[in-house]
């Protein structure tokens, strides 16, 4: 694989039908998925024509056609809805968590699973799969190239709320040190934050809460 994201996405995924990867870029994920079995056919989408051409010519040099990855050009998940396409599981990688709520907020009926990478935290992810009656299976922090990236993994199917939206779950999450390293990060930044307020005591007391639920949390997974 390209790099640590890609590679993190494809080893939650084995036995699957059809997949369609949205932001496709140079089309790594879909070939890498193909050409190891663990999926059978993959929609390979992206909004624009540079990046699809140019996994065009990587699905190619792969030694692989359109029997096992078709490339779209599409605005996000649109396609699946105007086909009526059944797709098992949907990733997006390596997008923004606002960019990703844009995509999914035409989600489809045809669509089973979602998995999210995302570079930007991802409570609104969360949150949402809460409000739908989703269930989330997976979590994970981790650093790629010293960048930082959020996985999740949404399945449609089942209804099992994650309790902690903000910060996410416990189980999930124990004793990933990248995660705590981080956490530790933001404190020292509200803290920051709180030690130059001066004559707003509600906008200070909603820092210190903020500090405290983010210091109880690492109490939890540390």
């Amino acid at each position: 694989m390209q790099n640590k994201r890609l590679e993190k996405v494809a080893n939650l995924i084995s036995n699957v039908n059809v997949l369609a990867d949205i932001g496709t870029d140079h089309g790594y994920l879909p070939i890498e998925l193909v050409k190891s079995k663990k999926v059978n056919f993959v929609y390979a989408a992206d909004i624009n024509e540079k990046p699809l051409n140019s996994a065009k010519s990587n699905i190619k040099n792969a030694g692989l056609d359109n029997s096992k990855i078709e490339t779209i050009l599409s605005n996000g998940i649109s396609f699946i809805n105007e086909r009526k396409l059944k797709v098992d599981i949907v990733t997006i990688t390596g997008l923004g968590t606002s960019t990703m709520i844009d995509i999914i907020e035409n989600d489809s009926p045809y669509i089973s699973e979602y998995i999210f990478c995302s570079n930007t935290e991802v409570s609104s992810l969360r949150e949402w799969s809460n409000k739908n009656n989703f269930s989330i299976k997976k979590e994970d922090f981790f650093l790629d190239n010293n960048k930082k990236y959020w996985l999740i993994w949404i399945d449609k199917k089942n209804n099992h709320k994650v309790s902690n939206t903000l910060l996410g779950d416990f189980v999930e999450l124990k004793n990933n040190l990248e995660y705590i390293k981080y956490l530790n990060y933001e404190i020292k930044k509200y803290e920051n934050i709180i030690s130059k307020i001066t004559n707003d005591n509600s906008r200070m007391i909603y820092f210190e809460n903020l500090v405290n639920q983010i210091k109880e949390y690492i109490n939890e997974i540390g």
